[in-house]
C-alpha cells in the first residue's frame, strides 16, 4: 500500500478504507469514489486541523457503518435502526466534509472525480 506520490493523510485514509469490508468493496465497485476520497486527504492535508477533522469523519464512518452491518447480520432489527441511523448520520457528515474539500467533484459524476486542489 505504499506510495511515495501519496500524501501521509491520503496514505491513511486509503488504510482506513481497506479495513472496511463495507468500504473496500464500495470503493471497488466505484473507482472515482477513491479517487475522491483520496484527492479529499491530498487537500485535507493543507492543514492540520482540516486533516484530523477529515481522517476522523472518514473513521467514524466507516466504524458506524461497519457495525450497522455487524448488527445486521447478528442481532435483531431495533438495534440495527438505531445503528443505521448514526452510520447514516456519520456518512452525511462525510459527504459534507468531502464536497467542503472537493466541492468541483459533486454531484460525483459517473466514471471520474475532480477535486479542486485549490481551496
Amino acid at each position: 500500500m505504499s506510495n511515495p506520490t501519496l500524501s501521509d493523510p491520503a496514505l491513511e485514509v486509503l488504510a482506513l478504507i481497506h479495513s472496511s469490508e463495507v468500504h473496500k468493496s464500495l470503493v471497488d465497485a466505484h473507482p472515482d469514489l477513491l479517487e475522491l476520497f483520496i484527492q479529499a486527504a491530498e487537500v485535507a492535508a493543507e492543514d492540520t486541523l482540516t486533516r484530523r477533522a477529515f481522517i476522523g469523519a472518514v473513521a467514524r464512518a466507516i466504524y458506524e457503518s461497519d457495525r450497522a452491518v455487524e448488527i445486521l447480520c447478528s442481532s435483531d432489527g431495533a438495534d440495527f435502526t438505531e445503528q443505521s441511523l448514526r452510520a447514516s448520520q456519520a456518512n452525511e457528515n462525510l459527504g459534507q466534509m468531502l464536497k467542503r474539500l472537493c466541492p468541483t467533484a459533486f454531484p460525483i459524476p459517473i466514471g471520474g472525480a475532480a477535486c479542486s486542489a485549490s481551496n
